[in-house]
């Protein structure tokens, strides 16, 4: 019995030491409740769009495929979309490795800026107010083998 109860403590204690303990969000579920994750780390998975007018991550490829398909004809609203459209704050990192990130559905580490569209002028943002702040350190830790 304490056998099996040091091989249950010693699993938690390595569990929490490997890294993360909480839910993976979307960018919707970031965007519905900004405030909630705000002040603390989360982790963010969705679909990754680098270019030189956008740096976001959206909830899936088929939903980039829809607002890069409908921008600019008539009728399109990008505010139709806005719950699934969450930007990156600081996308340095992503753009020195456009490459391999552009196109790809990962998951960030970051934490969340809940009113940076009324904080900073960003034409590459999301039409929402929330931000992810990426966590570079882990960022490098995860996708670092496809780093330059």
């Amino acid at each position: 019995m304490r056998f099996a109860i040091t091989i249950v403590a010693a699993c938690c204690l390595g569990s929490c030491a490997s890294g993360w303990q909480g839910e993976t969000l979307s960018p919707s579920d970031v965007n519905d409740s900004p405030h909630v994750h705000a002040g603390h780390p989360v982790l963010v998975r969705g679909y990754l769009s680098l270019d030189s007018e956008a740096h976001v991550m959206f909830e899936s490829r088929e939903i980039s495929n829809r607002i890069r398909a409908g921008w600019g004809t008539p009728g399109f609203d990008p505010r139709d979309f806005i719950q699934y459209c969450l930007t990156i704050a600081n996308p340095q990192l992503l753009m020195e490795n456009k490459n391999w990130f552009d196109g790809k559905t990962i998951v960030i580490k970051g934490e969340v800026d809940p009113a940076y569209r009324s904080r900073v002028f960003d034409l590459g943002a999301c039409v929402g107010e929330p931000a992810l702040m990426i966590d570079e350190t882990d960022l490098r830790r995860r996708y670092g083998k496809f780093m330059n």
